[in-house]
């Protein structure tokens, strides 16, 4: 979910029972917690640490490692660029938490 709108017409939209074996992924920017750190959750983190919130950067890690649970391809249309991802934990060499190549 990149929105609580976009929630909320989910909710509207299904019912409990048709959502019991949907996992909601929410990662708007009114999420507490990040899916990955990597790209602007990293940069977050970054500005948070330098600002000596060191709390609020553990609640926002939890456990997640990777941006992704599968390798494929990135599309952007836009700039005509395929590329092959595989996702990794963010890092200063993968700051965006996935190698690429081509």
């Amino acid at each position: 979910m990149l929105s609580r709108a976009h929630l909320n017409q989910i909710h509207t939209a299904f019912s409990p029972e048709e959502l019991l074996g949907v996992e909601l992924i929410l990662q708007g920017k009114e999420a507490q917690t990040a899916k990955a750190m990597v790209g602007r959750a990293r940069e977050r983190k970054e500005k948070r640490r330098g600002a000596n919130k060191d709390g609020a950067i553990a609640f926002l890690e939890r456990n997640h490692t990777t941006i992704a649970c599968v390798s494929g391809f990135l599309v952007n249309m836009r700039q005509g660029r395929l590329r092959l991802v595989t996702p990794v934990p963010g890092s200063d060499r993968w700051p965006l938490g996935y190698p690429h190549s081509g």
